[in-house]
This record gives structure tokens, sequence and C-alpha cells, in this order.
């Protein structure tokens, strides 16, 4: 029988490849193996191995809580240390650390440094100037000491330090204070002296420690004194004539939020007026060397503009509603009018009749206001225009003849005949809308126009084009006529300027601070 049953697979065999063949042989001899060493079947027999079905009911199912395998045990890992973190100084000796700060300490820091300091205080030292930054700590340096030298006379008995940041910061005050006011020269209408403006290296200086937010030129014509307001709430001064390059900058703190807006009198320049995101408007008397409350509008106040005739304060605030305040009448109420559906972004008041001023929003309006005729609610301005993105501000000219606005649609539109509309009541439309990149993004503020006082026809703004440049347009052309720039100094974006009363002199500021003088 096994010899009929070999000759059966020898002939089925046959018929297969070499390969089939070689692989039947292979099962054979292994099953011979295993018959003799008495072991059942292997796995490696395909005809043999259990379906799915079988090894499920083979496994058995933990029921309950899975056990857990006990972990095995790992000798711990050495965390290297840098030199710092172990306390160990570059010459390997242990650091000295410095005492924490308590908990009532911090707690104080942060509330000055959020909740603004009401009613009125020194400009010499205020609640908000720190001792490192008035030169209080710096007990090794004595040439900035008193008359002894050895710091006996560092802070005097009235408790105002007699440090070199405080006689700096007199005298600018005693500059300020017997400063005239200079009256205003008749518009020019050539721009001649305007290409010959120079920047050069000692008319760039870091003037605020954050962005700048504002800034104005003092009318003083024998020092040419630049004011900036920058994101924490500091006041800089830079004496572009000062030789010294320590000394040509001068901070306050009147604010702990961004500074909005600075306007100094124009017929009283001893006087400053600042305004600040808090709501806090104030008053930088140099003659009495204090910081003076003018107002607190208890809102956000974005940007403010002064009605010098009606001794008002007129304020823009982040819902859209415009207020007027007396400061006359101290701890008076603010009037409220509702003008905006959104922010309210800038406000001007005409020059030659205050009773229109211009407002812009991010509404996209450009609105012209009877300041007689406003009501809380459904006040309806003369005559508007409308930007198709946010606008950023609009300004008259000295004259009041001419208006200009720019805003987010990348567009600078330039009106004429702006009293004609207010007398009439015709449509506000712009004579020129003229392409201006106004794109800063997110850590560079927004760029304003703004005229220069001495000519008519004359706008400055910023500009993001390569090089490194500021814009003057043509209002009677809506073309840009000139462009301020320089290879070696200006390496970055001026977002805002303002000019010279009197002096051909032109300046910028930019994000981190920085102030720079085209003279």
């Amino acid at each position: 029988d096994n010899d009929d049953n070999d000759d059966a697979m020898t002939t089925v065999d046959s018929h297969l490849s070499d390969y089939e063949q070689r692989r039947l042989a292979n099962i054979r001899q292994n099953a011979a193996m295993m018959a003799q060493l008495q072991l059942t079947a292997s796995s490696s027999d395909p005809g043999l191995m259990p379906t799915a079905s079988q090894r499920a009911q083979q496994q058995k199912v933990a029921r309950g809580l899975a056990k857990r395998k006990p972990k095995p045990s790992k000798a711990p890992i050495i965390r290297r240390k840098s030199a710092r973190l172990q306390g160990v100084g570059a010459d390997g000796q242990p650091v000295v650390q410095l005492p924490m700060m308590t908990e009532a300490e911090a707690v104080a820091l942060r509330r000055r440094n959020k909740d603004p300091p009401q009613g009125d205080f020194s400009a010499l030292r205020g609640p908000l100037d720190e001792d490192e930054e008035l030169g209080l700590d710096d007990s090794d340096d004595n040439s900035d000491i008193g008359d002894s030298g050895d710091g006996a006379d560092k802070v005097k008995p009235d408790g105002i330090p007699n440090t070199a940041v405080v006689r700096q910061r007199r005298d600018i005050m005693q500059h300020l204070a017997t400063s005239k006011a200079m009256l205003a020269p008749k518009p020019k209408t050539s721009f001649d002296e305007l290409y010959r403006l120079q920047l050069e290296e000692t008319r760039v200086a870091k003037v605020v420690p954050e962005r700048i937010f504002s800034i104005a030129m003092h009318p003083s014509e024998d020092r040419l004194l630049v004011l900036t307001g920058d994101k924490r709430g500091y006041l800089g001064v830079f004496d572009v004539n000062q030789e010294d390059a320590d000394k040509c900058v001068v901070n306050y703190r009147p604010h702990v939020r961004p500074i909005s807006s600075i306007i100094v009198q124009p017929n009283d320049p001893t006087k400053v007026y600042t305004s600040a995101y808090e709501g806090i408007v104030r008053c930088w008397d140099v003659s009495s060397e204090k910081f003076i409350q003018v107002t607190d509008v208890d809102s956000f106040l974005c940007y403010t503009g002064l009605d010098w005739k009606r001794k008002t304060v007129i304020g823009c605030h982040g819902d859209g509603i415009v207020s007027f305040t007396d400061w006359r009448q101290p701890g008076a109420q603010a009037r409220q009018y509702q003008l905006h559906g959104k922010k309210v972004s800038h406000v001007d008041v005409h020059p030659k009749d205050n009773n229109y001023m211009v407002t812009t929003s991010l509404d996209h309006l450009v609105s012209i206001w009877d300041v007689r005729h406003l009501k809380k609610t459904t006040s309806k301005a003369i005559a508007s225009a409308e930007h198709t993105r946010a606008a950023s501000n609009a300004v008259f000219s000295p004259s009041g003849a001419t208006l200009v606005s720019s805003g987010h649609d990348d567009r600078i539109k330039f009106f004429h005949n702006v009293n004609d509309v207010i007398k009439k009541g015709s449509a506000l439309k712009p004579r020129f809308n003229t392409v201006h990149n106004n794109q800063t993004g997110r850590w560079l503020t927004n760029f304003k126009v703004v005229f220069d006082p001495k000519y008519e026809h004359s706008i400055i703004t910023g500009a993001m084009l390569r090089p490194r440049a500021v814009h003057l347009f043509d209002t009677r052309t809506g073309q840009l006529s000139y462009s301020l720039t320089n290879l070696e100094w200006m390496t970055s974006v001026t977002s805002l300027h303002c000019a010279h009363p009197t002096l051909n002199a032109v300046a910028g500021g930019n994000s981190s601070g920085k102030v720079m003088v085209w003279k």
C-alpha cells in the first residue's frame, strides 16, 4: 500500500513545478522528523493552524479592572544643570542670592503700574518714578550726588532727590518757563526750504523706552525740543541742540498707559497737555514744576483735542462717543455724544472757527460736525466722506480751507473748499484720492497725516517703502512732492511726525522709542 501511495504522490508531484516539489519534500521531511520526536503537528503546517474563532475561544477575557504590571525599577537619571541653575558664577564661586520681593511689595508694584495716580504731583519726583530711573541706587557715582559728594545730600529734606536726572529735569523746565509764545507765521506756498532738510547722527536719539504713540515740537526757537509719549506713559524730551549724548534726553512719567496726544498751548508754551488711554488728561506746568490733573473721564481715551477758546477737552472714546469737558471746572461732568458706531480715532478743531470739528472712526467715516448742534444720540454731521476701511485721522490745513484724511484702505484723501462745504452744506467729496501704503501691521503705530504749520499745502506722513523715508505730499496736486531719507541713519519706519511752527525742522518717531529730526 505504501508503495502505491508513493507512486501516486510521485505521479502528482510530476505535474508540479520544481519549486512546489521541493516545498512538498520539505514538508514531508519535517513531518517524519516530528513523528520520530513524538511531537504534535507544528504550526508551520498551514493546514493545521487554528482558525480565528478557535483562537478567540482559547483566549481568556479579563473582567473588572486590568491588572497592573509592576514596572521594572530603573536607575535615576541625573539631569544636567547649568551653572546659573546651580547658583554658581562664572568664576566658580557661589552667587549671592538677592532678597525676594515680598507679596505686599509685588502687589503695590502691580497696582502702581496699572492704576494711574490721581491729583497733582511733582514733575521732579512723581509717584511713578523709580529710584533706579532717578539715579538713587547708584552709590558709586558721586559726581551725580549733592554738594558733599558722599551721598548725604542725595535726597533733600523735602523728598526731592538731588541727582543728575533731577537736575536735567529742572534745567528743561527752567528753559520752558522762560520761553515765550511765538506768533504763527503766514503759511508759505513754496517748498524750497523743505528740500534742504538733512538728517545727521547727532539728531537721532532713543527718547522713550517703548513704542511712540504721540509726538510734538515745542515752539521754542533757541533750543529745539521734541516731546514724545510712549506705550508705558513716559513723556520724553529730546534736546536736539545738546551736544552731550548722555544729557540730550530727559524722561518723565505722568501716565501709566499709552500717551495718545501731546499738545502745547499756543499762547502759553509753558503748559503742555497730555492725555492717555487711562482716561486722564494732565497739564505739565513747568513754572510750578508739576503735573496738574485737568480731567478724568473714567473711560478709554483714544485721542484728545483741545478747544482753546472754550477751554474744553474733546475726548475720543472706544465706543464711538465724543466727550466735552470744561477744564476750568474741577470735577465737572463730561458731556457725551454718540457720534460714531465704533471707536473714534481722531478729532481736529477747525483752526479759524472753533464751532466746527472733524472726526474719524473705525466705522470708515470722516465727518464734519457743528458742536453747537450736537445731540446725545441723534447728531447729524454737516458732511461726511467714507473710506473703504477704518479711517486713521483727518486734519485741517492752517487756513482750514483743505482737509486731508488717511485710512487703512491705503488711501489719502484730499478735500478742497472745505469752508464752502461747511457754509453751504454741500457734499464732502475728495478732489484727489491718492494710493499710499498705510499697512503698518500690528507692531507699528498707525500712520497719521499732519500739516506743516508753516506751509498751507504740505502734509507729512510715514512710508513703508525701502529705503525708509518720510513722505511730503502737495495738497494742490495730491502727489508726492518730496521724500526725506538717509540711508545711513534712517533704518526704520517713522509712523508719527511733527513740524516746528516757525523753524524749518521736521521730526519723526518710530516704534522702538527713537526720534529722528531733519533740519
